[in-house]
């Protein structure tokens, strides 16, 4: 049975689902929105923060013990995307996060994201100088975080990044390419410090 906490915000469109598995947790002004023809799976023991938002454009699927902690944002930041979002069991995605699914985001088991991160999958044309740059065409590309990486507090992602499994992204870096497995990353640009 889940658990609502005040002011719990759940909406579903017209022909969409949200099942939600065992004891699951949605704290104060927690929100939900799943679009029609869209699609939500939440296995067990899944947390939702106080103030975080979920909107829901695509079909998502998260496995169990998923904790997404406060004041989080996850959904496209630009009206046409439809990013599908994937979170394997055992995740953790730390406060004020921001996850943008213009373009598919996929997290893996048991992955730690800090506090005050940002993953984009989306970035502007710039070249197009009859127009305000962040104003260009659309360019989108998916992000992969595999099994057991460490991302840092304050870290940002680029567009087409993948990071590769037990990788340790160090806080307050901005992640341009994609790291290996077993290796630790930082710096602006990320770059390695060593393999471990």
């Amino acid at each position: 049975m889940a658990r609502l906490d005040k002011h719990t915000n759940l909406g579903i469109g017209q022909k969409g689902t949200l099942s939600i598995g065992q004891a699951a947790v949605f704290e104060k002004e927690a929100t939900i929105l799943v679009n029609k023809n869209c699609q939500v799976i939440i296995g067990e023991n899944f947390k939702l923060g106080a103030y975080a938002r979920l909107y829901v454009n695509n079909h998502w699927q998260f496995g169990d013990d998923v904790k997404i902690e406060t004041h989080c944002a996850i959904f496209s930041r630009e009206p046409q995307g439809q990013g599908i979002l994937k979170i394997g069991n055992g995740t953790h995605i730390g406060d004020f996060t921001i996850i943008d699914l213009v373009q598919d985001v996929t997290l893996g088991q048991e992955v730690a994201i800090g506090p005050n991160c940002t993953l984009y999958t989306h970035d502007h044309e710039y070249t197009n100088k009859e127009l305000p740059a962040w104003k260009g065409g659309l360019v989108s590309k998916p992000i992969l975080i595999e099994d057991g990486a460490w991302i840092g507090s304050n870290v940002t992602i680029l567009p087409g990044v993948t990071i590769g499994k037990r990788a340790v992204i160090a806080a307050g870096s901005v992640v341009t390419k994609d790291v290996p497995e077993e290796t630790i990353y930082g710096g602006i640009p990320a770059k390695l410090i060593k393999t471990i």
